[in-house]
């Protein structure tokens, strides 16, 4: 080889030995500029999105590391609240990512994992459940502890979303032992919080506690002031649902005032949102609407359908202990269509329960009994969706078990040449754990049955209770006009049979308005209730009493001709006059006017009524408390 040639190929393998190390730094300082990234997203989310915006420039390309970007993009939309735009970018990812089969588990575990927490932060926790399901699936074994129980924290909230207060606890349960397992204190912390907080969902005051208190503690020691505030709150919550609201208004306004002091706009919202609460039990109406109404004006700037469903279903339940039964029910029934577009499963059993409690105040049965079917057919949806939940864990765990078996066996008989007796091994134990699934799946169907018939037997029970109130009034206990009606039918026809007299009485309270107006109308259910109870005092057996509407009352008296039901008229007159009531410790009489007319012979019941409505109104206008006849 010439000296020329030489010093050519000399030159040419010096320029490539520079031309590589130029090209690798590339990456190595771009990868090196992502964890840096990352490590500042919590703190400074809307820097990390300026640099990523530059960084993307130059990874044209870089397929992986501008996945990695991307994902790092919707973390930092996710930290500024921007969960549209975090949602566009997570989905996005998270399809491109699923669709190659060459994909980092890790990074569309992580992807999932974002995504459904945004979906979360929507309100749409049906769809967020998926998201973190896929997590769970594809989080490789060798992954860092955390993001298994950052998903299981979010599986938590999914499921008290959802109303689902049992598999919320299931789902903390396991995110606490994982958490203190691997060291995780600040998990920890916030799995005992909601572990509490599903136990109180469940109505399990005892199991509840504890899990506050711990994370009040925890929460201190660690110095996060958030948790220890929502700590607080909830220990007052469980006061309130003990019936104690002077020691729950002490802790709860402790929390508000701390909550305020370092200006956490969300934990202000959800004390003045529990202290509404407490309010409501010491019935201080008033008051409690003006928080309530001070909440939803914050929410709804603040795109937040739960807390404000919340507070309006609260709004229901005070105008319904003041009796303005139908704004209650109008909201209720608005909150309730919220609440479903919005799929906050927790809040719709407990509006169910109201309406229907609403519309059996107002008479309007039939439509409560519609109702109440609603809330059967939505609690055996839960019944059943609980019920696939826990068989697909079986087969999950089955499958699992099959594949270990397979390891084991594989592994014990690696020397062999020949793997039939592997094989049938891992037959006989496949046959097994299908056997125990079949037993479970046996065992799952036969409680389903049980729960099933002791609900049908429930709904039984409900009805004949609803027929039985769909004939009577709730306030007086009397028959209501339904009734009387029916039974009038019974006095009408044995009269046109063997012409015994039959005789109406129209009974209506005097100046009745004035009482509500100056008392009341709490005051004027009971005058109400105390002259219903004289009039069914006075009448005989056989007669038929009824309140007609409002402060009217319908009296049939059977084999009494009309000189005989003015006598009873002017008894039943006399002795309501001369009852006198109590009202807020002052002493008052009620007086009553009523009309009076004989039934004729194949005679419209109707036509006899408005006979004695027309001789009520002959007795009002000659100057009320008299018989007109």
């Amino acid at each position: 080889m010439s000296k020329r040639l030489f010093r050519k190929v000399l030159a040419a393998a010096a320029t490539i030995t520079l031309m590589v190390p130029a090209c690798l730094p590339a990456q190595d300082s771009s990868e090196k500029k992502l964890h840096q990234l990352e490590e500042r997203l919590e703190k400074e989310p809307e820097a990390v999105l300026e640099s990523l915006s530059r960084l993307e420039a130059d990874l044209k390309g870089e397929i992986k590391l501008l996945q990695r970007s991307r994902f790092l993009r919707g973390q930092a939309l996710l930290e500024l609240d921007r969960n549209a735009e975090a949602e566009v970018v997570l989905k996005s990812l998270l399809g491109e990512l699923t669709a190659d089969a060459e994909s980092d588990p890790l990074l569309i575990s992580r992807t999932a994992l974002g995504l459904g927490k945004t979906l979360n932060h929507q309100s749409r926790p049906s769809e967020g459940e998926a998201a973190l399901t896929l997590a769970l699936r594809q989080l490789p074994e060798n992954a860092p502890p955390e993001i298994r129980a950052r998903i299981l924290l979010e599986m938590t909230r999914v499921m008290i979303y959802l109303g689902e207060p049992i598999n919320a606890a299931d789902q903390a349960t396991e995110a606490l032992e994982w958490a203190k397992a691997h060291n995780l204190n600040q998990i920890a912390l916030q799995a005992r919080y909601l572990l509490g907080y599903a136990y109180r969902n469940q109505d399990d005051i005892t199991a509840a506690r504890p899990h506050f208190q711990n994370a009040r503690e925890e929460a201190r020691r660690l110095g996060d002031l958030r948790y220890e505030i929502l700590s607080m709150n909830e220990l007052g919550n469980l006061l309130v649902m003990e019936k104690k609201p002077d020691a729950a208004m002490k802790i709860k306004q402790e929390a508000l005032d701390r909550a305020r002091k370092i200006n956490d706009d969300y934990l202000v919202s959800i004390c003045l949102h529990d202290i509404g609460y407490a309010l409501i039990l010491g019935k201080k109406y008033s008051r409690a609407l003006e928080i309530y109404r001070s909440i939803i004006q914050r929410e709804t700037a603040l795109e937040n359908p739960r807390a404000i469903n919340m507070a309006k279903l609260n709004i229901t339940y005070i105008y319904s202990e003041m009796g303005r039964w139908r704004e209650a029910l109008e909201l209720a029934e608005q909150t309730l269509d919220s609440v479903r577009r919005n799929q906050l499963g927790e809040l719709e059993p407990k509006l169910l329960e109201q309406v229907i409690d609403l519309l059996e105040r107002q008479g309007r049965n039939a439509e409560a009994l519609k109702r109440q079917k609603e809330l059967t057919e939505l609690n055996d949806r839960k019944f059943r969706r609980e019920l696939e939940r826990k068989l697909t864990e079986i087969r999950d765990r089955y499958r699992l078990m099959e594949q270990e078996s397979e390891i084991r066996i594989l592994r014990q008989d690696k020397e062999i040449r020949s793997l039939q007796l592997g094989r049938q091994r891992i037959l006989i134990l496949s046959m097994i754990g299908l056997a125990f699934f079949l037993l479970l799946m046996a065992v799952l169907a036969f409680f389903g049955y049980r729960t099933k018939r002791r609900a049908n037997c429930n709904l039984e029970i409900l009805n004949r209770r609803l027929d039985e109130l769909s004939r009577h009034d709730a306030l007086t206990k009397l028959s209501n006009r339904r009734d009387m009606m029916e039974k009038l039918q019974i006095l009408k026809a044995r009269a046109d049979r063997d012409g015994s007299p039959l005789s109406m009485l129209m009974i209506d309270m005097d100046l009745f308005k004035s009482i509500n107006d100056t008392w009341g109308h709490e005051q004027g259910d009971r005058v109400l209730q105390a002259v219903a109870r004289t009039l069914r005092e006075r009448i005989r057996g056989q007669d038929l009493l009824a309140r007609w509407g409002g402060e009217e009352f319908l009296v049939a008296l059977a084999g009494t001709a009309r000189k005989g039901a003015l006598q009873a008229a002017e008894q039943l007159r006399r002795a309501v006059e001369i009852t006198a009531l109590q009202v807020d410790g002052a002493t008052i009489s009620v007086t009553i006017t009523v009309g009076v007319a004989q039934y004729k012979p194949k005679e419209d019941l109707q036509t006899v009524i408005t006979r004695a409505d027309n001789q009520l109104y002959e007795g009002k206008r000659a100057g009320r408390n008299r018989v007109s006849g």
